[in-house]
């Protein structure tokens, strides 16, 4: 329905409060109007989604979010628990039988340790679920495909032989690790409504930011997101080698990123440092960047042009030709 307009409502129409959404609900009515077509009026148990039912997945699934940032996979058996044994893929749940870094189709893979299925099906009898979070930019650049992606993941469930969720991150968007949003997604919307304890789960993931070990012949990590994805979800984290071979891994030994948020604390003196200054006293040119609304005029006009800044932008402007003359002219006129 579009605004400003009515609609009359028929008996079996289906009424969307979110467009393209599951939020969905069948109009129904006490006296049916005469010739309508009979329609069952929906139990509370039908109203409710498929992933708000506290039961047994009876078949696998695919379901992809927001236009295919993210696909998840419930294989059939998947049930809610407070309790997740998760983990990246590739370099950790398997690798490629070629020995290359990226597979060279989709049947190049294997198992990374013959007793991964051993050990997942000993945490799901103790009441853990298992999630695989994994990382596919190839889809994004054109090198694999998302129908690739799931006939991969569908022949590792059933190598696997436990039922098992897996989410899908196919583009540097918010579901990317180390970014959290595939774990939030499952807490929301695919676990039955029963809260996940992340006191109690883990994650385990090969990019672990792990120098070069020359002596054990081990070539250095090629990224620590793995690592920083448990750190910002506050899991547990262990390298494969640490939770399938119950080999020490010295967590103390990986490459920090330079600036860790976790370490400022709540009560640090977040004020200017005493002779900063804002305004230059040489030309400049101060480019604002940010989404529509998030403060950009406003900040330019309140702290810039107060002080003499000439401020150039599109929306009074019209064009960008004109911005670009403008910006020419104050960069001759020394503004």
């Amino acid at each position: 329905m579009k605004q400003d307009e009515a609609y009359e409502a028929q008996q079996g129409d289906i009424l969307s409060l979110v467009y393209g959404s599951d939020f969905c609900y069948e109009v129904t009515f006490d006296e049916e109007p005469a010739g309508s077509i009979k329609a069952k009026r929906p139990s509370e148990d039908e109203l409710l989604s498929d992933t708000q039912k506290r039961s047994k997945s009876e078949e696998d699934k695919w379901v992809a979010l927001e236009k295919g940032n993210c696909y998840v996979f419930t294989s059939k058996g998947v049930d809610a628990r407070d309790k997740i044994a998760s983990y990246d893929m590739d370099g950790t749940l398997i690798k490629t039988v070629s020995g290359n870094v990226f597979p060279k189709n989709v049947d190049d893979w294997q198992l990374n340790y013959e007793k991964i299925p051993r050990k997942l099906k000993s945490l799901h009898e103790n009441g853990f679920k298992i999630v695989i979070y994994t990382n596919q930019a190839g889809i994004e650049s054109g090198k694999s495909s998302i129908d690739d992606i799931k006939r991969k993941i569908s022949m590792i469930q059933q190598r696997l032989e436990v039922p098992l969720q897996a989410f899908v991150a196919t583009s540097s968007s918010m579901f990317r690790k180390p970014r959290t949003k595939m774990w939030e997604t499952l807490e929301e919307k695919f676990n039955d409504g029963v809260t996940v304890d992340r006191n109690q789960s883990f994650y385990v993931g090969d990019a672990a930011g792990r120098p070069e070990n020359k002596f054990m012949k081990k070539k250095k990590d090629h990224s620590c997101a793995d690592r920083l994805y448990a750190l910002n979800l506050g899991l547990s984290f262990y390298t494969p080698e640490e939770h399938f071979l119950n080999t020490k891994d010295a967590s103390k030994h990986w490459n920090k990123p330079a600036f860790n948020p976790t370490s400022i604390s709540d009560d640090i003196n977040l004020i200017e440092p005493s002779g900063a200054k804002l305004i230059s006293e040489e030309q400049e040119m101060v480019l604002m960047v940010g989404f529509p609304g998030s403060g950009k005029s406003f900040f330019s006009h309140e702290y810039f042009k107060k002080e003499g800044y000439e401020v150039i932008n599109r929306d009074t402007l019209n064009s960008q030709s004109k911005c670009v003359a403008a910006i020419e002219a104050a960069v001759t006129k020394k503004k």
